[in-house]
This record gives structure tokens, sequence and C-alpha cells, in this order.
């Protein structure tokens, strides 16, 4: 045999045994799959983290379209709403992991219910956030997530019910509601809504619905005109022909700011209880006794004849409806205007019932006596 034959020969046999040699096969195959398992457990970690700051940043917006729905009860309070969810929104991305790189932005606006009427102011919260990757960063540096929230502070309507005003009268009165201030300052003339009047054309056909948040405070207010329907000189207690005196149920004494002189309560009578109107409360030697509504208080009574003069007329229990802290309350007012030569004392000036809805429940309550609508516990609503 000749050498090349030989050394062919010997080659063939060395080719064969290495192609059938698999030694290393898993290794090469390690080697190959080691990228792919390093990106798939990051894109698993990385997932994992991203989901876990998703849920942070939708917490954190639904928390602050709250509070700042919380304070949005009127048109006016739309920058306080703003500046109440940037704060809570801004404090939360503060906590998140650094470089995040969260930002957000807070919007306000309001729904109409059928008839066109404001229902409702909502606070949107709108956050996004960059969460840069580590493992998956192989193949994107980072992972962006974002999260919106929209809070309403849906309106109570109320509807007054039962009011009346005296015949015959000479003074013209006419009532209002409006919004009671935290400061207890007493409302701008814009702030005053009309409910009923007993000038000729100005009685409205049904009394409309008092719209406020529940956590507001609602006032009333008596405008008496001297002589605005029959003329005459002046009243008993100064007032001239045509003056126009103002009497809010939010003072303590309702007269205080017509007739600063007259410190005694001669121009308002609420009578407080559970779900419906209850008896007035009769005053007794100096203190009165307690009269006891329909499952509730009546107002209480008081005597003062200190200056001569008979003033047995009952200070009022409650001045303002609050809703909030008594829920299912009714609370009817009664108006003396103190026009007059002589103030005969009687509380039947203008008188009319307002009712808060029943405890806190779920759904929309309408209550007959009250008018009512909407519930406490509904007040605030999350929408996503």
């Amino acid at each position: 045999m000749t050498a090349i034959a030989i050394a062919s020969t010997s080659f063939g046999r060395t080719r064969g045994r290495f192609g059938a040699d698999r030694r290393g096969t898993v290794a090469v195959l390690t080697g190959l799959l080691i990228v792919p398992m390093m990106v798939s457990a990051g894109v698993a970690v990385d997932l994992s983290r991203a989901t876990a700051v998703h849920a942070a940043l939708q917490n954190a917006a639904d928390s602050a379209a709250l509070a700042g729905a919380g304070v949005y009860t009127s048109a006016q309070a739309a920058t306080a709403a703003t500046s109440k969810a940037t704060t809570y929104i801004s404090r939360a991305t503060a906590a998140l992991p650094a470089g995040d790189n969260a930002q957000f932005s807070v919007s306000t606006g309001s729904v109409t219910d059928s008839t066109g009427q404001v229902a409702g102011y909502t606070v949107t919260v709108t956050a996004t956030a960059t969460m840069p990757t580590t493992l998956m960063a192989l193949v994107t540096p980072s992972v962006a997530t974002s999260a919106s929230s929209t809070a309403e502070n849906k309106l109570l309507a109320i509807t007054p019910t039962n009011a009346s005003v005296a015949p015959n009268n000479p003074d013209a009165d006419k009532v209002y509601w409006y919004v009671v201030h935290q400061d207890g300052s007493l409302p701008d003339d814009s702030e005053l809504h009309p409910m009923f009047s007993n000038r000729d054309g100005e009685a409205p056909d049904k009394l409309a619905p008092i719209r406020f948040a529940a956590g507001q405070s609602i006032g009333f207010a008596l405008a008496n005109q001297t002589g605005g329907n029959m003329p005459y000189d002046h009243n008993q207690y100064g007032g001239e022909q045509g003056q126009t005196h103002m009497f809010y149920s939010q003072l303590s004494v309702p007269n205080a700011n017509a007739y600063p002189s007259e410190n005694h309560n001669c121009s308002l009578q609420v009578t407080v209880s559970q779900g419906s109107p209850g008896s007035q409360g009769q005053g007794d030697q100096g203190q009165g006794n307690q009269g006891q509504g329909n499952q509730g208080w009546g107002n209480q009574g008081r005597e003062d004849s200190s200056d001569g003069e008979d003033h047995s007329h009952p200070t009022p229990v409650s001045g303002t409806m609050d809703c909030m802290h008594s829920p299912g309350e009714s609370l009817t007012f009664a108006w003396d205007d103190m026009g007059g030569h002589s103030d005969d004392r009687k509380f039947d000036s203008a008188s009319f019932t307002v009712s808060c809805p029943a405890a806190p429940t779920s759904g929309v309550s309408g209550g007959a006596a009250g008018g009512t609508s909407g519930s406490l516990t509904d007040a605030l609503l999350l929408i996503r």
C-alpha cells in the first residue's frame, strides 16, 4: 500500500470519529441560547417592576382626583380643586423610584343633567412615568406607563316644599338661599339665589331645586322692603318707606343685620325634625321648654322681657342646613319680616320646608316630603 493510500485511509477514520463526537453540543447550544434566556428573564423582572409602578401611579391619580373633587363644590372653586389635586399627585409621584421621570396634568370640568343644569364638578388627573430597564435594556432602555383618573363631586338637588306667604302684606318679601362661607362672612348679592316672593309676578310656578355639594352648608335670607306692596311711612323698627332690610338665617340673631339695635330674635323660627317638620317650641318664664318634633326635636323657645317687651319667640336651633352632618333632617323656616307700624310677631311672612337626604345609602334616593335627590354616599364618585 502506498503512503498516499495509507494517509487517505487514516484521515477518513479520523473524520468519521470527529463527526460522530457529540460531547460539545450542549455547551454550544447553551452559548447560543444564553442571550435570549437572559432577555426573557429581564423582561419578566422589568415587566413586574413596571406593573408595580403603574399600580402606584394609578393609586396616586385616583387619590389626587378624589382630593381635588372634594373641594370642588362650585364653579368658583376650580382653582382650589386644581391646587389640591396638584399638591397630592406631585407628592405621590415624588415617592416613586428615582429615575421614573413622572409627569402629570390636572384639569377640571363639570357634568350636566338632562335639563342642562350643572349636576356635578369633575377633576381629572393624568400621570406618566418612564421606568429604566435592567436586563431588558438589551432590547429597550426604558418602559413607559401611564394612569388617568376622574373624580366627580355630585351636587345634591333639594327642592323646598310647602312655601307660603302672608296675604295682603304691605311689605315686599323675597326669600333666597346661599352657600355659607367657611369664614362666616355674609354672602354678596351675586351669591343669593332667589326662591320665591310675595310680589305679583315674582312667585314661581314651582320652586327650583337647591343644588349644592354635600360638604356645604346652606343658609337662607329674607329681603324685606318696607311698603314694597302698599306704601306707608315707616315701621316700628325705624325702617323707612322703600328701604330694604336683609335677614340672614346664619346669624345667631337673624335680624341683627337688618336692625342692629334689636338684639332679640324677632324674625325667624326654625323647626327641626327627622323626615318631616316638627312642632314649635314654646317659651316659658325666661327659658323655654324644648318642643319635640316628629321623630326629632323642635326649636328651643326663649322669653326675654329685659327691654319691657314680649319676646317669647323661639331662637333657631339651626339657621343653616348641613346635610353631611345631619342626614335625614327636615327644617321648616318661618319668617317674620318685622314690618308694619306694629309688629304682629307672627311668623307667617314667608315659610318653607327643606329636607336632607336620609342617612347614607347606596343609589339615588327621592324624598317626597323634601323633594331630594342624590345620596351622601354617592357625593364623591371615582370614574376611571
